[in-house]
């Protein structure tokens, strides 16, 4: 009899595959269409806005480290970083970065600078663009809340940006965004989080929206044959349900 690691590996080889041959094929002259989403939107555009007034966009990479059940949706906000970094690399206007976890420090100070590493031009970065906020075990969240408070209660950031994992700290961080009238677009995949995002944020990236951030803002090739993937895996999830059904239906199926 097949165990379900079995089918569970045959479905993750078999997507794989699929995403294999979409990034072989894949061509600028050929990318998908993607159905737009506003909060990528509002992104793309607010970074020459914060060039001309002079003050940087905070990105909140949220509080889960690398290694933390929640790492996806952490490694889905930096990729939304490697967008910023490219822009700040040409504007010289560094966004500021936050995160509750030491680990995604390390790696958000790595995406942020390798723009500039690439043009020779590391005089012009900053390591204290990103910053570690955040305390010891169940006060983090409250900790890292507190600081990035600060940060918007004095205005000084143009746009925040929220893109990670959070939990009920969200609201405190989002009301004060909110009370100053800051540009603010959040997203997570956490439900308990969203509400508060709904009623603070303009924009919000709901659920699987917030791991489609490489698609929609960097438009690399392998970006979009994941997401050209997960929809052809929709199809054949939906496929053999609909057959299942009408096998056990038919009587085919005890």
């Amino acid at each position: 009899m097949i165990s379900a690691a079995e089918v569970w590996l045959a479905f993750l080889a078999l997507f794989a595959a699929i995403m294999l041959v979409r990034d072989l094929r894949a061509h600028p002259a050929s990318a998908p269409d993607v159905r737009s989403i506003p909060a990528y939107d509002t992104i793309r555009g607010l970074m020459a806005i914060a060039a001309e007034e002079g003050l940087p966009i905070h990105l909140s990479l949220g509080t889960a480290g690398i290694a933390d059940p929640f790492a996806m949706e952490t490694v889905a906000a930096l990729s939304t970083l490697e967008f910023l970094s490219e822009q700040a690399a040409m504007t010289a206007n560094l966004p500021l970065v936050s995160t509750a976890s030491p680990t995604t420090l390390v790696l958000a100070q790595e995406v942020l600078s390798r723009p500039f590493r690439a043009r020779a031009q590391m005089a012009e970065f900053d390591p204290l663009s990103v910053r570690f906020i955040g305390g010891a075990g169940d006060a983090s969240g409250v900790a890292y809340a507190a600081g990035v408070i600060d940060l918007l209660d004095h205005r000084y950031v143009s746009a925040n940006f929220m893109q990670g994992r959070f939990g009920d700290e969200y609201l405190l961080m989002g009301e004060v965004g909110a009370r100053n009238n800051i540009v603010q677009v959040a997203g997570t995949a956490n439900v308990d989080a969203l509400p508060a995002m709904l009623v603070t944020a303009g924009d919000v990236l709901i659920g699987e929206d917030v791991f489609a951030a490489g698609a929609y803002l960097l438009r690399a090739p392998w970006h979009l044959a994941g997401l050209s993937a997960q929809d052809s895996a929709r199809w054949l999830i939906a496929g053999a349900g609909l057959a299942l059904v009408a096998l056990k239906t038919l009587g085919f199926l005890p």
